[in-house]
């Protein structure tokens, strides 16, 4: 899957709640959200590579799962997830998995909260 139908299947579930996962190194966090606008943010290359060039940006308002079960408000109302070159994008059904080197990003549209 491209960039740009990953893209027109989230715009898809804008108006709607979606639960994202995101799996790094053993740890799990799970963030709840509200979603409003989905936009790909190009920042251009950094000097140590730690940001990633590409973005995709998911706005809205949303809580974070903390490690204790509490909810937290999401900081800034949008979730970032990096995209490289080596990326790699599926979409079945009511999930789309973004795998990249660092972690695996998962999204799907709530059915309850």
């Amino acid at each position: 899957m491209h960039e740009r139908e990953l893209k027109q299947v989230l715009d898809q579930w804008v108006g709607r709640d979606v639960v994202l996962t995101k799996q790094e190194d053993g740890d799990i966090d799970q963030t709840v959200m509200s979603l409003e606008h989905v936009t790909y943010v190009e920042r251009g290359e950094t000097i140590d590579g730690y940001v990633a060039s590409r973005t995709l940006q998911l706005r809205g308002e949303g809580t974070v799962q903390t490690a204790r079960g509490e909810r937290q408000p999401l900081p800034f109302a949008r979730y970032d997830i990096p995209l490289t070159d080596n990326c790699h994008i599926q979409h079945n059904q009511n999930t789309v998995l973004i795998e990249t080197e660092r972690a695996e990003y998962t999204v799907t549209p709530c059915t309850s909260i």
